[in-house]
């Protein structure tokens, strides 16, 4: 996710594969993009899968972030994705791949209607872990980026105070140009 609680999907993959591949393909996931945090699903039994992949990072000497992710169990799977993704698809704030994730943008078009939507279930879960930035944080990081650019394309000091003070200036107004 960024300052404006986009949420960038960058791979997803779902497969029905052997425990050794399922677990190798989890640090590759891990060397290809050193996430802050990898959610690993821990409710009752699967608990001792996300533990071997502790034990695993151990034995290979490898730094994963893993961190266990309970779902609520008395909240229906197709309820609980709805309404982690809702808001975010709704102010088009999921991104991915065009060309790509095929298989994850079928599931979320036809969700709760396909015949299976692990992929769906994953995004919605990961979209928990995300850093959540207050609204005071996000306009502090755009007045920054404001004043940045503003800098840069040479308008000077009191112009960039007014703008970031939220003084617009009156309609067809141009910024003074650079001396």
């Amino acid at each position: 996710g960024d300052a404006y609680d986009h949420v960038f999907v960058l791979e997803a993959w779902a497969a029905r594969t052997s425990t050794d591949r399922f677990v190798e393909k989890m640090f590759e996931l891990n060397d290809r993009w050193h996430p802050r945090v990898f959610g690993v699903e821990a409710n009752a039994m699967q608990s001792i899968f996300a533990d071997m992949l502790r034990r695993e990072a151990r034995l290979r000497a490898m730094r994963v972030p893993f961190v266990d992710v309970r779902q609520p169990t008395r909240v229906e799977k197709p309820f609980r994705n709805r309404s982690a993704l809702q808001t975010i698809i709704n102010d088009g704030r999921l991104l991915m791949l065009r060309n790509e994730q095929i298989e994850a943008r079928n599931e979320l078009e036809t969700h709760p209607m396909c015949s299976q939507f692990d992929l769906v279930d994953s995004i919605a879960s990961a979209t928990g872990l995300l850093r959540r930035t207050s609204k005071q944080e996000a306009l502090s990081n755009a007045q920054h980026n404001l004043a940045r650019y503003l800098r840069n394309s040479g308008a000077p000091d009191w112009y960039i105070q007014q703008r970031l003070a939220g003084v617009v200036p009156d309609q067809g107004e141009v910024p003074p140009r650079p001396t």
